[in-house]
């Protein structure tokens, strides 16, 4: 299974899309691969997360030839373009966990989902955005930076509120990216075996740190 240490970090991340901030640098980096067969995807994506007493941070850096997205309200269904994924059970029960998405023109979708492991998912949309989000596109190199603040009250039913050395959660990370004209590419930091997210059986472990 695989597992991810997140550093917690001193200093509040201040989110504007920069990762080339010290706080990033100082984090241990996921490399996403083809959900369903593990090999290495044609554009690449590496992940990071960071924690303190108020936030989970992630950040994606995603090589990105051609950006396919035009929703830019919270909940409108952007995994059907181009978008960066995390799936967080915290509190132990796979049955449970919530979704969050950040699309390149930072439009956010969160989810509560119930997954009964034997193929219904019910998903149950959060009324409001408490998520702090930003985007950064380098048309030069190709790549697309995202990055993102989740609320620690977001995930109420953990053990530990903030979060303590030592506490586990189950996580995966994920990428849909979408060309027109070209098949789309599913990527997870724990593949799946198959081209679904909604697999926790597979979902890693995050292990939080000082």
């Amino acid at each position: 299974m695989q597992a991810y240490t997140a550093l917690k970090t001193t200093a509040p991340i201040r989110i504007d899309g920069d990762l080339n901030k010290p706080a990033w640098a100082e984090a241990e980096e996921a490399v996403l691969l083809d959900s369903a067969s593990g090999s290495a995807p044609e554009q690449g994506t590496r992940a990071k997360l960071r924690w303190d007493d108020l936030y989970l941070y992630a950040s994606f850096r995603c090589e990105d030839r051609e950006v396919h997205a035009t929703y830019t309200a919270f909940n409108e269904p952007l995994y059907e373009e181009d978008v960066v994924e995390l799936f967080v059970s915290h509190d132990g029960d796979l049955k449970r966990y919530l979704e969050f998405e950040l699309n390149p023109l930072n439009a956010v979708l969160q989810y509560a989902i119930f997954n009964d492991l034997n193929g219904s998912i019910f998903p149950y949309a959060r009324l409001d955005n408490r998520v702090i989000s930003a985007v950064r596109r380098d048309d030069d190199r190709r790549i697309t930076d995202y990055e993102l603040a989740i609320p620690l009250t977001e995930f109420a039913s953990a053990a530990h509120i903030p979060p303590r050395p030592g506490d586990e959660w189950r996580l995966n990370l994920y990428r849909i990216d979408r060309s027109p004209g070209r098949p789309s590419e599913l990527t997870a930091w724990s593949p799946t075996g198959k081209p679904n997210f909604h697999l926790p059986a597979a979902f890693g472990r995050l292990i939080f740190a000082e």
